[in-house]
């Protein structure tokens, strides 16, 4: 197989996420459509449901990034500074000075380029940005991350699947449920470590991308199946919420959007893997979406 057909999926995968990406940044008129119609009502569901699904849109992109760069065991630390966190490190303050002097210019604010460092530093100029200071953190820890991939047998990668999922998304859910918020566990004795989007879904990706063999479609209607169960779960979580709470804004009513996200990126990419290496893909096809999946940053 050509690295052009062995890697097509992982392009497609890029095109889904950022899609996903542009759905989550729509508002009122997309992602938070849900919030205009009466709590409960069927619109509100359907609405909910894609907003929820779409929650995978990062995940996918960091699973992208651990399937083609974990492998990588080779790479010497001042290539991958030079050649990688440098070039991230570099969009980010070019793209951040241009949301500053667009500040400058639209109001009576001086120019301050200490002003301009001390902010890039502390917070970001736009709330889009704080994917680029995560990737530069995946991107600094990645040795590590490589001799752990390279160590970790299947029973490992359930195991930690399994962690995370119980932490991230059963916990939060049941202690809700018996609670409503007001109790939850010590965060000490929490994996934050191994739950944060740098660290379990590049190992997730090398895993599927690697080591995870799709046997049979029954095993994946299986895994849609939960899937779509845990999508409605995270549903019936954010309604309870809202109506616990009496508040159904954005900043307020996500909480659960996030809870099984593992269970969705799995679904997709283990799909999407298995639809490209089942069928023959035309070769015009394949150039398309290697073409559109390289534009996926600009």
């Amino acid at each position: 197989m050509s690295k052009n057909k062995q890697f097509v999926y992982l392009e497609f995968l890029r095109i889904l996420a950022c899609y996903f990406v542009i759905f989550n940044h729509t508002e009122n008129k997309g992602f938070f459509l849900f919030s205009q119609y009466a709590w409960g009502s069927m619109r509100f569901w359907i609405y909910l449901f894609i907003s929820v699904f779409c929650k995978c849109a990062v995940p996918l992109f960091f699973c992208i990034s651990g399937a083609l760069l974990l492998g990588k065991q080779n790479e010497r630390i001042k290539d991958l500074w030079q050649r990688r966190i440098f070039k991230v490190l570099s969009l980010l303050i070019l793209f951040s000075f241009v949301y500053y002097l667009g500040g400058v210019l639209t109001s009576d604010r001086e120019f301050n380029i200490k002003t301009f460092f001390m902010r890039l530093y502390s917070s970001d100029w736009n709330y889009s940005f704080w994917y680029l200071y995560a990737y530069i953190a995946f991107l600094i820890g990645i040795p590590f991350l490589r001799a752990m991939v390279s160590k970790l047998d299947k029973n490992s990668y359930y195991y930690m699947i399994s962690l995370v999922l119980f932490f991230s998304g059963i916990l939060p859910v049941l202690e809700y449920l018996l609670w409503n918020g007001e109790y939850t566990m010590n965060s000490n004795l929490k994996l934050n470590w191994l739950c944060s989007n740098i660290v379990i879904f590049p190992c997730l990706g090398y895993f599927l991308h690697n080591n995870f063999e799709i046997k049979t479609l029954k095993r994946i209607t299986y895994l849609w199946v939960v899937n779509i169960f845990s999508i409605i779960l995270s549903c019936y979580m954010t309604y309870r919420k809202v109506m616990i709470t009496g508040e159904c804004s954005e900043n307020t009513s996500q909480t659960f959007h996030n809870s099984f996200v593992l269970i969705n990126c799995c679904a997709i990419y283990i799909s999407a893997k298995w639809l490209f290496e089942k069928y023959n893909i035309s070769e015009w096809i394949i150039k398309l979406i290697n073409s559109l999946g390289s534009c996926t940053l600009g």
